[in-house]
């Protein structure tokens, strides 16, 4: 097809034209938008980590996304590109899991008081049993205890389990049996 010279000007210079249409692509920041604010950084940053919402729910809640959130979760923060450890977050989400840690410690002190109240009174009860429940009762502890201290937890991800299957033999009355003659 040959169009004319005056036919190429109208298209170019036509609104339908699709370079017209073409939304540029910038990155980074527009004009106008500003960083997120180090307070809110760490607002999110504790919420990440102790709200049962998931990421994606916390940036729709903030206004950024769910990688942010993330990053922000894990003590980053991004400048240009590049994602850096902020040490003021990092330090707010020390202070986060050390508050954790002792809320589980202090959970698993109780239960462990509890547990040594408990074996406190299983003496007099003992005396009466016979083998067969001392045994249940010793294997019930030493489990108690193994999943007290986190070493079951530990050994159970340590083990590597190997299963081994023995093929089926066959046998002579498997096999078709085909009897064969002389023939004259």
């Amino acid at each position: 097809m040959i169009i004319s010279d005056e036919e190429i000007e109208r298209r170019l210079n036509s609104p339908e034209n699709m370079d017209y249409k073409i939304i540029p692509y910038s990155r980074g920041r527009q004009g106008g938008e500003v960083s997120v604010p180090p307070e809110l950084r760490k607002v999110v940053a504790i919420l990440a980590h102790e709200s049962n919402e998931t990421q994606k729910e916390l940036g729709d809640t903030f206004g950024m996304t769910g990688s942010r959130v993330s990053q922000l979760k894990s003590g980053k923060v991004t400048s240009g590109t590049f994602a850096s450890q902020d040490e003021n977050l990092t330090g707010v989400l020390n202070e986060v899991k050390a508050r954790k840690e002792n809320k589980r410690s202090e959970a698993e002190e109780m239960a462990l008081n509890n547990l040594i109240d408990s074996l406190g009174l299983l003496p007099a009860k003992l005396e009466k049993a016979n083998a067969k429940t001392l045994a249940s009762a010793a294997k019930s502890m030493a489990d108690v205890a193994d999943r007290m201290s986190g070493r079951k937890n530990e050994e159970e991800k340590n083990q590597v389990h190997l299963h081994l299957y023995a093929p089926h033999m066959k046998e002579l009355s498997d096999y078709e049996v085909v009897e064969g003659g002389v023939v004259k």
